[in-house]
């Protein structure tokens, strides 16, 4: 009988003396409010793929907006938590993780004493902010070298924002007030105005680059809406590779296609280039 007893005793402090050596009383719950704590399990993904979520910050959280954190913590890097002894309540579960929106969601662990959550996470759309770019040369102008001569002061130039501010009704509108040219008005009718230089000799008009060999009338073969640019040289310029007359150069830019609305290639453009061409078949002959 006495060995019996003292089994007995041996088997009941070998039940006791886990809980003592926790710092725990065996002989209250876990939570201490009467009810065992639950078993929490759960797994983190990606929406999209099912891809597990690593590092994933996780959080059980009292529910109202002052509520205190009970648990938190991160997941696996397989996506999965374990929480062991929740105390048995109504939760605001949050998660969170670099590049997916936040999550969160309510939860009541008082009915089950284990729970298993499989929560998504959306990837989130990394918004940045817009680029904005600004072309302040346009490409024909800048491979033609117009801002260099422009910069270094050779003859006189007009751009396309400083045509505008004159609101010429002709292309030779622009060369009243140039140093150096006149407008030559038309004396019959049919005749175009005729633009001149010092001595009222003829230029020679270059058009994108395109040297006219017979004298034209630059109202001819431009409108003002077509004009990017002008550019006007007296005398043989030698830091211009496109002037060769000695009385001097007009360089005309027309505008890129993109900028233009209609069709860039006027009835006048047309009868300058149809110039060109007889120009230079005349040379050739």
């Amino acid at each position: 009988m006495r060995f019996r007893v003292l089994v007995s005793f041996a088997v009941g402090l070998a039940a006791l003396l886990p809980p003592l050596l926790q710092g725990q009383d065996p002989m209250q719950p876990i939570t201490g409010n009467g009810q065992a704590g639950v078993f929490v399990t759960g797994r983190i993904v990606d929406r999209s793929d099912g891809k597990a979520l690593g590092a994933a910050q996780i959080a059980f959280v009292e529910p109202g907006p002052d509520g205190e954190i009970v648990w938190e913590g991160l997941s696996r890097a397989n996506g999965q938590f374990e929480i062991a002894g929740l105390p048995p309540a109504a939760y605001e579960i949050r998660v969170s993780i670099l590049s997916y929106s936040p999550i969160t969601y309510q939860t009541d662990l008082t009915l089950n004493p284990t729970m298993d959550f499989l929560i998504e996470l959306t990837p989130s759309v990394l918004q940045l902010e817009p680029i904005v770019v600004i072309a302040l040369r346009r490409t024909r102008l800048e491979l033609s070298g117009f801002y260099e001569r422009r910069e270094r002061g050779l003859g006189t130039t007009l751009t396309r924002e400083e045509i505008e501010a004159r609101h010429p009704s002709r292309v030779s509108d622009l060369f009243y007030g140039i140093a150096g040219t006149r407008v030559l008005l038309p004396r019959g009718l049919g005749q175009s105005r005729q633009v001149l230089l010092r001595g009222g000799c003829v230029p020679q008009l270059v058009l994108d680059g395109a040297p006219f060999n017979m004298p034209i009338a630059i109202d001819e073969v431009l409108s003002p809406a077509e004009l990017e640019a002008i550019e006007v040289y007296h005398g043989s310029s030698t830091s211009v590779r496109y002037a060769s007359n000695t009385c001097g150069t007009i360089l005309a830019w027309t505008r890129e296609a993109s900028s233009m609305e209609g069709s860039p290639l006027s009835v006048k453009r047309l009868f300058g280039a149809m110039g060109v061409v007889v120009g230079i078949v005349l040379l050739v002959h």
